[in-house]
């Protein structure tokens, strides 16, 4: 050791250095061993948090069970397990039934739910330590209308279930009287909804106490009443038609009736609409008799095969020019509760061509009462032809058929002369058929033996219309 000259001790540069290098040493050493640490630690949150190919993370339960680590396989066992061990039964007004889920339209989605459990139901957006102590909780996957459930405990206890009527407005015959309304009950699909929903969070047997639902009609007795007072005052209007410069015809209060259409509001008010196009049947309908003649339109079907069938001729004839605005002057006119005189204007008119694609079944429906036989697509209808069938001591039978056989022309011991019947599709064991007649124009009386008499015309169109296996409703 040295002294400054005035007694103050020094210490050399060499021990200085040597007190350096040893806490370097241990800043090293330290450091090093932290680094390790955090790099443990990291390697091991990654290990728990970074989302492994088909395996469940590290905290993930499904429906309450611990899933961690799971291979697909695995969660895929143990959610079929949970489907296996779900009961769900209800019981309404002392009756007790099993709810199965598939019947609800709420079977459990296996593959969806082994997903969700795999990629974390798509909430998993970075990583934060945080994620180490997150508990990732997975629902069984399954979806459901509420309208499906509820229509199914309609019909799983139709004793408790009650329809709700809303008042509605018909036609007597003189004026619109009000139908009651009518209150509805049924179970109260919520608490099933409720218990599935319980029995999904923690799978097992469960049973759900359904309380009833009181369904009040949207539309009262009081808001009927006032529709009925409201049409029932217009149906006295004088409304009538001219043509041709004179008084042709006018609308009766069945007429204005037959257009009359309600509607339900937001308010619960039934608001009263008349149908333009039944005003415009009304017009033509009527104006037809004094018309020369009436143009009729061409219709032809072009048939699932693609055949192009003719259901009625077109014909060249005269037509109302001016029936759609004469039609909203009417409509007009009972609105406001006003009378009304009105011109109609006729002129010659060509047939139209309307070519028409199946929309659904062709079918046949032949009316004993009306003596008509009209072809069907699914609900719309083609056209209508005037009939001939069975008498009342050779009737044609009511019922559901089906055409078995069709043959262009047939022997037939009953029709006269020389006993050959064309255009015949049989319908019946018992030998009954469409089919042409020559022998008499008296279509729209019954006069047959139990067949269904046509025109030439009708026959063909029945004939090409209706292959094999076409359905025909027979009804009075």
């Amino acid at each position: 050791m040295q002294t400054d000259g005035v007694g103050v001790p020094q210490v050399t540069s060499g021990l200085r250095l040597t007190g350096v290098r040893l806490n370097i040493r241990k800043i090293a050493l330290f450091g090093g061993m932290g680094f390790g640490i955090l790099a443990v630690a990291f390697g091991v949150f990654l290990g728990l948090t970074i989302p492994h190919q088909d395996k469940a993370l590290q905290g993930t339960t499904l429906a309450g069970t611990d899933v961690s680590n799971m291979s697909r396989d695995e969660i895929t066992q143990v959610v079929r397990n949970f489907a296996a061990g779900i009961k769900l039964s209800a019981t309404y007004d002392g009756q007790t039934v099993d709810v199965p889920l598939k019947d609800i339209g709420a079977e459990l989605n296996v593959d969806q739910t082994v997903q969700d459990v795999l990629s974390l139901n798509g909430k998993r957006t970075n990583f934060s330590l945080a994620d180490l102590w997150i508990n990732r909780q997975i629902h069984l996957a399954t979806s459901y209308q509420s309208s499906d459930i509820q229509a199914w405990l309609n019909k799983a206890f139709p004793a408790a279930s009650k329809t709700v009527k809303d008042a509605a407005i018909a036609y007597n015959g003189s004026q619109f009287v009000v139908t009651p309304s009518e209150t509805g009950q049924q179970p109260k699909a919520a608490d099933l909804i409720a218990g599935l929903n319980d029995v999904l969070a923690k799978p097992g047997e469960l049973n759900v106490k359904l309380n009833s639902t009181v369904l009040q009609p949207a539309v009262s007795d009081k808001a009927a009443k006032l529709a009925a007072d409201y049409v029932n005052a217009r149906l006295g209007l004088k409304l009538n038609l001219g043509l041709n410069g004179k008084l042709a015809f006018y609308a009766e209060p069945q007429d204005i009736a037959a257009w009359v259409t309600t509607q339900t509001n937001a308010k619960g008010e039934l608001e009263v609409v008349l149908d333009k196009n039944k005003v415009e049947q009304f017009l033509n309908d009527q104006a037809a008799q004094f018309l020369p003649s009436r143009a009729v339109n061409k219709i032809v079907f072009v048939t699932p095969g693609g055949q192009d069938v003719t259901l009625q001729d077109g014909q060249d004839g005269y037509a109302l020019v001016n029936i759609s605005p004469v039609a909203d002057a009417l409509i007009t006119a009972v609105n406001n509760n006003q009378n009304l005189d009105q011109a109609l204007q006729a002129a010659e008119s060509g047939f139209t061509t309307e070519t028409i694609k199946p929309e659904g079944e062709s079918w046949i429906d032949v009316n004993l009462s009306t003596q008509t036989t009209s072809l069907y697509t699914g609900n719309r209808l083609l056209v209508s032809y005037l009939i001939s069938s069975g008498t009342s001591v050779t009737p044609t039978y009511p019922g559901t058929f089906k055409i078995t056989r069709k043959v262009q022309h047939e022997f037939m011991k009953d029709a006269p002369g020389n006993h050959i019947v064309d255009w015949v599709s049989y319908f019946d064991a018992a030998g009954r058929a469409f089919h042409a007649t020559w022998w008499h124009h008296n279509f729209g009386h019954p006069m047959s033996h139990g067949c269904i008499n046509m025109t030439y015309a009708a026959a063909t169109a029945v004939y090409y219309f209706a292959p094999v296996g076409t359905k025909v409703v027979i009804h009075y």
